[in-house]
């Protein structure tokens, strides 16, 4: 977000801080909104309040620095030789099968974070009586089977309250967070209206459901809205992925130059693994690592320009981009290729991976002027289940008291940025588009 918004100073220790604050707020409302003594008596635990209020502090201990942009380092390598997030994960928890939603991987960080959790933090997880497990599931949004077993259910909607569907404590900081650091005019959320209305409630058919007062409605849909605005204008904007794929540049070229003849991936294992979080890990040449952050990559970036080649990493410092996009939303990419196989989702990744050679021979320039950065278009809506709504009729889902909201698939786009001196062969390069095979 920095590059386009330079005051978002924000940072995922203090995102980790709002995370426990609006847990530790959730919780205490649960304790007193819900209804069922039995629920409330299973509540009412120290070991489980600390399980859940630690797995928020924690929750992203394990982030790669820049956050998602390098994420998918820690399950890269070239010659297939480093443990990745989720094998680790298996790793530390032996015989479990951490899945979303029966079928899905948690996000590579997450994993992380769980194995951080209990690898490292041990000693603190005994002290607070706190059930490595409940954590590591909280962490990685993976529920448990057999939700029959009240203990199970009510561990389950505790999961939910972390790292759910639609929303969650996690969810509500980052929206809450990055919409203030960044100053966009999104829509507003009456946090305090939607906390003091959640509850641990049954629901018909007796199943136990983390749910909201019917009071807290229009504040559920803010939440969406607001969610969907920061992924269409904010996290997709088209300065933000330019910048996230300059860093992506500079940090394989770093890679490549520090990788050893024996071990090609060595960089990779010394600073997206589990080895810098345990202590100084020794990159050679004078230098360590430990606890890698973004102030770190940007030094040994700057440490190595001298000795690599780093135009990237030039265009990211002085804030002078030699590239320009072609368009610059989702919205003007589907008005443009309409019709187009370029515009269907299911073949767009494919052609964009070969546009940079193709355009780069229209244009006669070198292939690493182009750059072609694929995105994908998110709109959140709340689908059947996934959210509770405690009514004078009893426990509803969401999409039963206010009917169903208008749903869009994700789709795949992408941006196209040439240097300033081929903007106004754009027309060209369209057409070549248009006429790309699959």
């Amino acid at each position: 977000m920095r590059p386009l918004y330079p005051a978002a100073h924000h940072d995922r220790f203090i995102h980790s801080l709002g995370t426990y604050h609006l847990g530790k707020q959730l919780l205490a409302h649960i304790e007193s909104n819900t209804e069922d003594d039995d629920i409330r008596e299973f509540l009412n635990n120290d070991s489980l309040r600390n399980t859940f209020l630690i797995a928020c502090l924690m929750h992203d201990c394990g982030h790669a620095p820049f956050s998602h942009t390098f994420e998918g380092f820690y399950n890269f390598t070239n010659a297939k030789t480093s443990q990745g997030a989720y094998e680790l994960l298996a790793e530390e928890f032996p015989g479990q099968d951490f899945k979303v939603e029966g079928s899905f991987d948690p996000a590579p960080h997450e994993a992380l974070s769980a194995v951080v959790l209990k690898r490292f933090y041990s000693a603190q997880l005994r002290k607070y009586q706190c059930d490595p497990e409940l954590s590591a599931r909280m962490i990685t949004g993976c529920t448990y089977p057999n939700e029959s077993n009240f203990e199970i259910a009510v561990h389950n909607c505790l999961i939910e309250l972390l790292n759910g569907n639609a929303i969650d404590a996690d969810k509500l900081d980052y929206i809450l967070r990055d919409t203030w650091a960044s100053g966009v005019k999104n829509t507003a959320i009456d946090i305090d209206r939607l906390v003091s209305g959640v509850m641990f409630q049954r629901d018909v058919n007796g199943k136990i459901r983390l749910c909201y007062r019917k009071s807290a409605l229009s504040v559920l849909q803010s939440v969406v809205d607001a969610r969907n605005y920061l992924y269409e204008w904010v996290y997709n904007h088209h300065t933000v992925l330019y910048y996230s794929q300059l860093l992506d540049r500079s940090l394989r070229k770093l890679a490549q130059h520090l990788g050893k003849d024996s071990d090609p991936d060595f960089f990779w294992k010394a600073a997206f693994s589990l080895e810098p979080f345990n202590g100084l890990v020794d990159l050679g040449q004078g230098l360590f690592l430990r606890l890698p952050t973004d102030g770190d990559m940007l030094h040994l970036l700057k440490r190595f320009s001298n000795d690599i080649p780093l135009p990237e990493l030039d265009e990211l410092l002085s804030h002078c981009p030699s590239r320009v996009a072609l368009w610059k939303t989702s919205a003007e990419f589907r008005m443009i290729f309409k019709g187009n196989s370029a515009a269907d989702s299911s073949y767009c990744k494919n052609i964009a991976n070969r546009l940079p050679g193709l355009i780069a021979e229209e244009l006669g320039c070198q292939e690493d002027d182009v750059i072609v950065i694929t995105a994908l278009e998110k709109h959140y809506s709340i689908e059947e289940g996934h959210v509770q709504v405690q009514t004078d009729q009893g426990v509803k889902p969401f999409t039963e008291v206010m009917g169903e909201g208008s749903r869009r698939n994700p789709v795949n786009f992408f941006y196209v940025y040439v240097l300033e001196t081929y903007k106004e062969r754009k027309q060209d390069i369209i057409h070549l588009i248009r006429n790309t095979r699959r």
